[in-house]
């Protein structure tokens, strides 16, 4: 029946032989006396055709079906009898030849036998024995096909043989997990897509749905609900209750769970061997044979013959001649390419090759506008005063070198009297512009700049004055506050020295001297000042505390302690014998006399006023500044020769120190640390780090300034901030290295003063002769890793005027709030708060 239904088929086709015979031609040469040599002809060349194509005898690539097992297992046993006795060949094949109806038989009888064999093993329809034409063999398989679909898969006993009659009908292929009753006109339909699709969203992922309670909508518009939602057990509960549980799939777009069926397990189990699921389905067609004499391609689609794949054996001698020919030296090997040569002395820059410049585009000329138009609009032309401007124009002055006119039409447009010129001046404009390669980066600006913290979340800082002390007359050099912060002294130009109430602004005390008061710097540890009045240093005791002895002596207590430093320096001097000093200044030696720091008592009015120690030195006094102990005091003189250009007071013992011999450059400012035996020494460009009890040079840091002019320490020790008068302010980190670690350019003129907040708050300040203060955010960690947090906070102006292009030369932070007090030329004194 299959072999009939073949070879109707392939008669059928357009490329088959029997192709240009109309199936009305083929009913009246089919003869009733030729039914049986026809049929048998048509079962010879069908199984002929089989047997090439491997779709039908091979036992590996035909479905096992449960219609068919029984003639199959015969057939199977017979084969394998047949193998085992080789005596009896011949019987067997007479047999098999008898039994199975092949091409061997010669004789109507066998034919007729063989189909009735076939019809017992696959229970076709007995219609094909009376076959009259191959029309009558179609309709007949189509009759089969629809009763078989009509009867349910219940009638089949493996659910393959209506899948299949439909793929032979109209070559239609079943979507998975479908039955045929279940397509209805939907196989005909013009749908891309062949499976029944409910949910109509297309393709739309399905996690936009995740929070909703439905997963689209069907061809009504209808809301899929979800209806599927089982957690992992429920499947293993469902899969110990149900057996075949196995064969049920989700599917989440259409919401159902489908059941998969022993035709699509069939045809699961052909796609996975790699087999086509249709078994009829031939993957080799035979094409029509035409005859080509002159034909060089090959016209069909057979398998590659043997020598295609196979290793050539000429080939292989010819390899084998040349290892010969190799192995005993008749061919040699290429030669190895010389070792490269260099001078490891001589210079890379006149050995290397030079390369060319990179090829850059010729500058591009700009395009005409609408000036250029033979026809421009009106608001282009010139009226009679810009024409006359044009012409008095000199050619560098004009903006463009031609004066629009409007023509009616293009043909009434003259010849232009400066086009040789344009086309020269555009020569030189390539041959002698400046070319020059740009790397440009597209780079984020908002990633560039660090991330800062808001200005308003690093409050308390001062933003304006509070409190204005007036009273000088001259510029005010310095100024400095007292331990307690309740007193503030500063020194002015006119010769005074003022302690102000810092909380009212009022002047408590007044000290006159005859020179310029050029410093001032209060005690950290006790109410003594030291004022420095161009070439001499001052000791003074202002009394504005009670001393120890007085409050000892109220509350009677008569212990022994230690004496402060007040009390040393009310003490007597030793006397020094006159005749010894008469004899030292009588030797006479050709040597210029050694200076020594002479510690004098103040007599008169000055003794009176508080002043304990007055002390000479060679130049004019510029800064001084105290140890954190409150026992030493440095003194810088930027004039004086090198060995006194730093000198180190030691109150207690009343001695003067010069711990430098020489200087390269004028040292500017010294600052000790506060709580190591180090001075920091900054001169002109450099700030040298000096350990004094080991007496050696600790470190070197580089600022890259012109002229250092101020200088102060962090209460921690390992940060210092640098002003210069080239307007920089450096901030150093003695950790990381010996350059600055911030450089900021923020005022305009000269940074006259820089000064740390000591405690409680992390800002700084700096003070320049553009009139404005700026107050720093400085944050510094304690982890050693995370680099210091500096923002500029805000810019303190109005507070003083320029004199003399001067303006804020001094300031100083509260000890213990977040206020600053500054001094400017115009004499003034504020507390911004």
């Amino acid at each position: 029946f299959a072999s009939s239904f073949e070879t109707a088929q392939r008669a059928s086709e357009p490329g088959g032989t029997m192709a240009k015979r109309s199936k009305k031609d083929l009913t009246q040469e089919l003869a009733p006396e030729d039914e049986a040599a026809d049929l048998q002809s048509d079962l010879d060349i069908s199984g002929d055709e089989e047997s090439e194509s491997g779709t039908i005898d091979d036992p590996d690539e035909r479905p096992r079906f449960a219609a068919d097992q029984d003639g199959d297992d015969a057939d199977a046993d017979g084969e394998e009898d047949g193998d085992e006795d080789d005596e009896d060949d011949d019987e067997e094949d007479e047999e098999d030849d008898e039994d199975d109806g092949g091409p061997d038989s010669d004789t109507p009888a066998a034919a007729a036998k063989a189909g009735e064999k076939h019809e017992e093993q696959e229970e076709p329809p007995s219609d094909v024995e009376s076959v009259d034409n191959a029309r009558d063999a179609v309709n007949a398989l189509d009759s089969k096909a629809k009763e078989e679909s009509e009867s349910g898969p219940e009638s089949d006993a493996s659910g393959l043989k209506p899948l299949f009659a439909d793929v032979m009908k109209d070559d239609t292929e079943l979507p998975i997990g479908r039955r045929p009753e279940d397509l209805g006109s939907d196989v005909s339909s013009d749908d891309s897509e062949d499976e029944f699709t409910r949910n109509r969203i297309g393709n739309v992922p399905l996690w936009w749905y995740d929070n909703k309670d439905h997963i689209g909508y069907d061809l009504e518009g209808k809301k899929v609900m979800k209806t599927i939602q089982k957690s992992e057990i429920d499947k293993l509960l469902q899969a110990a209750d149900d057996p075949d549980s196995w064969r049920i799939i989700q599917d989440f777009k259409n919401d159902r769970e489908v059941r998969l069926t022993d035709t699509d397990l069939e045809l699961i189990r052909r796609i996975r061997m790699g087999h086509f699921p249709n078994p009829s389905f031939e993957p080799y067609p035979d094409l029509p044979i035409v005859e080509h004499p002159d034909r060089i391609h090959p016209v069909n689609g057979a398998t590659a013959s043997k020598k295609r794949f196979v290793p050539s054996k000429t080939e292989g001698r010819m390899l084998q001649r040349l290892m010969m020919m190799l192995r005993l030296g008749k061919i040699k090997p290429p030669r190895p390419p010389a070792p490269e040569v260099f001078d490891i002395w001589a210079d890379d820059k006149e050995d290397a090759k030079r390369k060319g410049h990179t090829p850059l585009p010729a500058p591009k000329m700009p395009n005409p506008g609408h000036a250029e138009s033979y026809n421009p609009p009106e608001e282009y032309l010139f009226d009679e005063k810009e024409k006359e401007e044009w012409l008095e124009q000199d050619d560098s002055q004009r903006k463009q070198d031609f004066m629009p006119q409007k023509h009616a039409c293009l043909r009434h447009v003259p010849n232009y009297d400066n086009l040789l010129i344009e086309r020269f001046k555009r020569c030189l404009d390539l041959y002698l512009v400046p070319r020059a390669l740009k790397m440009r980066y597209n780079v984020d600006p908002d990633s560039i700049l660090p991330q800062l913290p808001s200005p308003a979340e690093l409050r308390p800082f001062p933003t304006e004055i509070s409190v204005e002390y007036v009273g000088h007359t001259g510029r005010v050099r310095s100024l400095s506050l007292s331990r307690t912060g309740e007193w503030l002294a500063t020194t002015s130009e006119d010769g005074t020295l003022r302690i102000w109430e810092v909380s009212t602004g009022r002047s408590f005390r007044e000290y006159k001297f005859e020179g310029t008061v050029c410093g001032v710097a209060w005690n950290p540890v006790e109410d003594i000042i030291a004022v420095g009045v161009e070439e001499e240093l001052f000791i003074l005791d202002p009394g504005l505390t009670v001393d120890r002895e007085e409050e000892e002596g109220e509350q009677g207590e008569t212990a022994d302690r230690p004496p402060t430093l007040r009390e040393v320096l009310r003490a007597k001097l030793p006397e020094v014998n006159t005749d010894e000093e008469e004899e030292a200044q009588k030797i006479k030696d050709t040597k210029k006399p050694k200076f020594t720091f002479q510690w004098k008592r103040p007599h008169g009015n000055l003794r009176d006023q508080g002043f304990r120690f007055r002390i000479k030195h060679t130049a004019g006094i510029k800064q001084i500044a105290w140890h954190h102990k409150g026992n030493y005091l440095s003194v810088v003189c930027p004039k004086a020769t090198p060995t006194r250009q730093c000198v180190i007071h030691a109150l207690r013992k009343q001695l003067s120190l010069t711990p430098f011999k020489k200087m390269k450059s004028a040292i500017q400012c010294a600052k000790f640390h506060p709580s190591k035996p180090l001075l920091f020494v900054a001169t002109m460009r450099l700030v040298r780090i000096f350990d004094l009890q080991e007496q050696k040079l600790v470190k070197t840091l580089k600022s890259g300034a012109t002229w250092i002019g101020s200088l102060d320490v962090h209460p921690g020790g390992d940060h210092i901030i640098v002003g210069s008068y080239d307007r920089r302010l450096l901030w150093f980190d003695l950790e990381l290295g010996n350059t600055p670690f911030k450089i900021f350019r923020y005022h305009t003129r000269a940074v006259r003063e820089v000064a740390y907040q000591k405690k409680g708050y992390p800002l700084f300040a700096s003070a320049s002769d553009d009139g404005a203060v700026h107050i720093w955010h400085g944050k510094i960690f304690d982890d050693l890793v995370t680099n210091p947090t500096v923002v500029p906070l805000k810019k303190l102006s109005g507070g003083h005027k320029l004199v003399d292009n001067l303006g804020v030369l001094c300031c100083e932070w509260h000890p213990t709030q977040p206020w600053v007090f500054t001094g400017g030329a115009d004499g003034r004194v504020n507390l911004w708060t």
